[in-house]
């Protein structure tokens, strides 16, 4: 039993594994490096922009660039005291209500829904509601508590950007050794299917016009040249993406990067059916642009013969009856394509934003579990780029198909039984000659010789 066609086109791949392993190392490193970027924002929001609110702690004395001054006293969060620093007393609370923020002398709860008038603040929990007496900051008092997160903030964008100019240079070499393994591997096809075609006994050549088999060197392998250079990179890429941005989402929420793996299993069934209606669609594209060129190459080697036997519009209709078959099928392709691609991504994209909103909506009901902003932000981004590889996969599934057919044929034409060529020098025969009964065909029908 023969192997399939895609563990065929695997073990040509095997051939260059070196430059497709180097690709695919490049590529893992530029992936995890993009992925770094919501996970930065989260941090820069929710523990320099809005982690100015909180627990700030008095000390005695101003002795780094953690301290704030604020009437004439020092205060430093409570999550960067260090041991050489000398508490007084309990903390106090800064947080925003509305545009402005206060400052309360001791612990107050920092979830729940929080009011003001005048300096008189509430905060209502799910258990309970506190009011405290308050003291509204300025914004020149604010401004020296976020004065200390400048400096944070601004590394920690270098280092994205840093992290963006490094993926950039994985990126080149990924797309450089994909690209040059996938040319390897179609020059070696090529090369192979050229040579098998010498070998191939004559009688194989009755039947088949010079321009299908043409298409098969050219057009089919140019199909497979597709497959590894372009398809199979953006699916390769796509893959290790999405495992990515599911391995980001589990850190975050692992509950939330459930729900997202539901994507998989979808995706998986999109492609078995596509591969079930895609095939059969494309071997009679294929099978029609190989008898099509193979028509072209004959009418015009023959446009002489046909013109002086008055024979154009015959030709002309064969020539129709092909081209509207190549036509029929193609609308089939384009109609399935349009009914599984952009629609249905757009369709599951939408659904998972509800089911995102459904899972933070309802706990937000519980005033104790807000999300932050940083988080709600990283979640959101990370689910917006869940669903780009997946339109890259889903828009290369229609190349997936043809490169599939067209390696069929190939493999098809290969696996036609050879003949050894023998090059060696025959001596010259000296003697008479004479024909007795003898006879040549090329099938046991058509006689050219009796």
């Amino acid at each position: 039993m023969k192997p399939s066609t895609e563990k065929r086109l695997f073990q040509y791949a095997l051939n260059y594994k070196k430059g497709i392993l180097i690709g695919l190392f490049c590529l893992t490193i530029a992936v995890v490096l993009e992925l770094a970027g919501p996970l930065i924002a989260k941090n820069v929001i929710d523990n320099h922009i809005l982690g100015v609110e909180g627990y700030w702690q008095e000390v005695t004395e101003n002795n780094d660039k953690q301290t704030v001054e604020y009437e004439n006293r020092y205060y430093k969060r409570s999550d960067r005291l260090a041991d050489t620093d000398n508490v007084i007393d309990d903390s106090n609370t800064l947080f925003q209500v509305g545009t402005a923020y206060y400052m309360i002398d001791g612990q107050a709860p920092l979830e729940g829904e929080r009011t003001a008038e005048e300096n008189q603040i509430t905060i209502t929990t799910s258990e309970e509601t506190y009011r405290y007496e308050g003291e509204r900051l300025s914004l020149a008092e604010i401004y020296p508590f976020f004065k200390p997160e400048q400096r944070p903030i601004i590394m920690l964008l270098v280092l994205y950007m840093s992290l963006l100019v490094i993926a950039g240079v994985f990126q080149f070499f990924k797309t450089f050794y994909l690209q040059k393994s996938a040319n390897q591997i179609v020059k070696k096809m090529r090369n192979d299917l050229f040579d098998h075609t010498q070998r191939i006994p004559i009688d194989y050549f009755v039947d088949q016009p010079a321009g299908t088999i043409v298409a098969r060197i050219t057009n089919d392998t140019e199909a497979i040249r597709d497959l590894y250079e372009r398809v199979l990179s953006i699916i390769v890429t796509s893959a290790v993406y999405m495992a990515g941005i599911l391995a980001a989402l589990f850190i975050l929420d692992y509950r939330l990067a459930m729900m997202c793996m539901l994507i998989i299993p979808l995706l998986f069934g999109w492609m078995k059916a596509y591969k079930y209606f895609g095939t059969k669609y494309n071997k009679v594209i294929r099978a029609t642009i190989s008898q099509i060129n193979g028509n072209i190459n004959e009418a015009i080697q023959g446009m002489p013969i046909i013109q002086a036997f008055n024979r154009e519009k015959k030709t002309k209709e064969e020539f129709e009856v092909l081209n509207e078959r190549n036509y029929t099928y193609q609308k089939k392709l384009i109609k399935l394509s349009a009914l599984t691609s952009y629609n249905l991504v757009t369709v599951i994209r939408n659904l998972t934003f509800v089911g995102f909103i459904w899972y933070y909506g309802s706990s937000s009901l519980e005033l104790s579990s807000i999300i932050s902003i940083g988080m709600l932000y990283a979640f959101v981004d990370y689910i917006t780029r869940l669903f780009e590889p997946v339109t890259d996969i889903v828009n290369q599934l229609p190349l997936l198909e043809q490169a599939r057919v067209a390696g069929g044929r190939v493999f098809e034409l290969l696996d036609h039984d050879g003949e050894n060529v023998n090059n060696k020098k025959v001596d010259r025969y000296r003697g008479k000659i004479k024909f007795d009964h003898i006879s040549f065909a090329y099938n046991d029908e058509d006689y050219v010789l009796h």
